[in-house]
């Protein structure tokens, strides 16, 4: 049998955004607090009109979002994945290498209507491809029950914590 193909996505476009598209969707995310060293936003909007047959006019709509931030200094599962490549450099000189090498996906959010499709991945993936450093890391909890992250190209990494996903340029790139 052949899956049809869901038609929102005739509808969704994933282009830059800003904080404030995170914090419109931020309540719909499992994990709270404040997201730091923001770098870049993507935004997936729903441009459709479903309820056009009905004569209802709808504005576009946000349907997910996804956060990338600059990197904290210490990561034991990085020290894991990268073995050690940050690993006794000094302080500074470690932070610097780090901040010009690395990016972390920090959020990905998916409005509940819009789940199941999808989006997450695709945001994912949007966003390596437009990755401006050599490596890309995230950490979920959510990780081990939802493997997006795998599915948009990143290799996973487990340990005692949350799961940790690591993708770099060149070699393990979205398909």
């Amino acid at each position: 049998m052949k899956r049809k193909k869901c038609t929102v996505w005739d509808h969704i476009q994933i282009v830059p955004g800003t904080i404030s598209d995170f914090d419109a969707l931020e309540g719909f995310h499992y994990r709270e607090g404040r997201v730091v060293g923001v770098t870049r936003v993507f935004v997936a909007w729903y441009t459709g009109n479903g309820m056009r047959k009905r004569g209802i006019e709808r504005p576009r709509e946000r349907a997910g979002v996804l956060v990338e931030c600059h990197p904290v200094l210490n990561c034991r599962m990085r020290n894991v994945a990268l073995r050690g490549r940050y690993w006794g450099l000094e302080r500074r000189a470690a932070a610097e290498r780090l901040n010009r090498e690395m990016r972390v996906i920090s959020r990905v959010v998916v409005e509940p209507r819009f789940r199941g499709m999808g989006l997450a991945v695709a945001l994912v993936r949007h966003a390596l491809d437009r990755a401006q450093t050599r490596y890309v890391e995230a950490m979920a909890v959510m990780g081990r029950v939802n493997p997006f992250f795998e599915h948009a190209g990143m290799r996973r990494f487990s340990g005692a914590g949350p799961e940790y996903f690591l993708w770099e340029r060149g070699i393990n790139c979205p398909q």
